[in-house]
């Protein structure tokens, strides 16, 4: 099976359904060797890209929904996380809680990608839904919608001033 193959399974693989995906804070694109401790087992597992929030992990065997896991971060220590989605060796993480951003820094510095590389397709990330987000999609207004609510926000601002100004000036 191609590379190619792969990820495209990977992707059908993921979960789909109508929530939006909601990315919580912005990845950045790694290649970490971490430890982790998977149902109680030690191994290396790769990670893609990491947030304060979660992770992208590239391991064989695959992870499953749900499963948790304990990842070793530089300057954090251990953390554990929860498999989000999973695919045949792809797998999203979001971490219990947060790490701090001076773990991010460590990772992004211990890392080999300096630069967003398209290892990775796009897909994987625009076909994400994650577990027990139930939160409705928040849709902004329309460009002209918005404009005229600027426009008349500022024209309100002025009223107070020149009907202070009128009556002063009598």
């Amino acid at each position: 099976m191609g590379a190619g193959e792969e990820t495209s399974m990977a992707i059908e693989r993921q979960p789909n359904d109508d929530r939006a995906e909601k990315r919580y804070a912005p990845r950045k694109p790694v290649a970490l060797t971490l430890r982790a401790w998977i149902a109680g087992a030690e191994r290396e597992i790769t990670v893609r890209d990491l947030s304060h929030t979660g992770f992208l992990v590239e391991t064989t065997p695959p992870l499953t929904l749900n499963q948790t896991i304990a990842l070793e971060l530089p300057h954090e220590g251990r953390k554990d996380a929860k498999v989000v989605w999973a695919g045949d060796s792809l797998a999203g993480c979001t971490f219990e809680g947060t790490i701090s951003k001076a773990s991010v820094s460590a990772a992004l510095l211990k890392s080999e990608v300096r630069h967003p590389t398209a290892t990775i397709p796009s897909q994987v990330f625009e076909s994400l839904a994650y577990a027990g987000d139930d939160d409705p999609e928040i849709e902004k207004l329309p460009v002209p919608v918005r404009l005229a609510v600027i426009g008349a926000g500022s024209v309100l601002a002025w009223v107070p001033l020149v009907l202070l100004g009128s009556a002063l000036l009598g």
